[in-house]
């Protein structure tokens, strides 16, 4: 199992995951960001890659707004997750953790370094060019699988102005855990906090998860749930 974990997805003959992107009704770009559960250094370069590239290609379009779908997204490996989604936070110090002792510890992404407080624990090797800030409205899409590292990408945005979180309270995984390499090749995973978000709220309860802005109610349809949120979507951008 940590053989696969940190030899990647082409090593273990495991589909990559897939970033879809598309201009929806010639004014809104819609790009998801899918779970990643690799502990190979290559792979998270991969993944960022890809999504610079198609938020780049998606630029070129000047969209009226952004839909960022997290539904599905049950978490992983927050480092690459948060390197690519970073050009759309409007400043620093938006999400991090609480420890028991009560001290905040933010975490920031700049220069292609993942910054936790004011140490570079990552760098990644950066093939495409780093998308310009969005001043545009951005609708994130979640849903209740939406979890844990996918999570802390939700609360970062919790407080943005040119944001609205659409869906469904999410999965509620909202502790902080981190991977220590021990020295027979295994790993130790340490919970050390909690969420909190750029205002400093804890999200402390297991279960209770981050709440949207804009609900959207329980359908067995999923065509027509998907729908449902898309009309949210484009209805916040077009600023209704």
């Amino acid at each position: 199992m940590l053989k696969a974990y940190t030899l990647g997805y082409k090593a273990t003959g495991h589909e990559f995951p897939v970033i879809k992107s598309e201009m929806l009704e010639n004014n809104y770009a819609y790009i998801s960001l899918p779970d990643i559960g690799s502990f190979n250094k290559d792979d998270w370069n991969m993944y960022i890659n890809t999504f610079y590239a198609k938020v780049n290609d998606l630029q070129k379009s000047k969209p009226k707004g952004w839909i960022i779908d997290l539904r599905g997204n049950f978490g992983g490996m927050l480092y690459p997750m948060y390197a690519a989604i970073a050009p759309f936070f409007d400043t620093k110090n938006v999400v991090g953790t609480k420890d028991a002792e009560g001290q905040i510890e933010y975490y920031n992404y700049k220069d292609a370094k993942f910054y936790e407080g004011s140490t570079a624990t990552q760098m990644f090797q950066l093939t495409q060019k780093e998308p310009k800030p969005t001043k545009k409205p951005v609708a994130i899409l979640v849903d209740k699988v939406t979890g844990s590292s996918a999570e802390f990408i939700t609360a970062a945005f919790v407080g943005q102005k040119n944001v609205k979180i659409i869906g469904t309270n999410t999965q509620g995984l909202t502790s902080g855990n981190q991977e220590y390499k021990l020295s027979d090749g295994s790993f130790l995973v340490l919970t050390v906090g909690n969420i909190v978000d750029r205002t400093g709220k804890e999200y402390a309860k297991i279960g209770e998860g981050i709440p949207p802005n804009i609900i959207i109610e329980k359908s067995d349809d999923k065509a027509k749930t998907n729908e449902t949120y898309l009309k949210e979507a484009f209805k916040y951008i077009n600023g209704k």
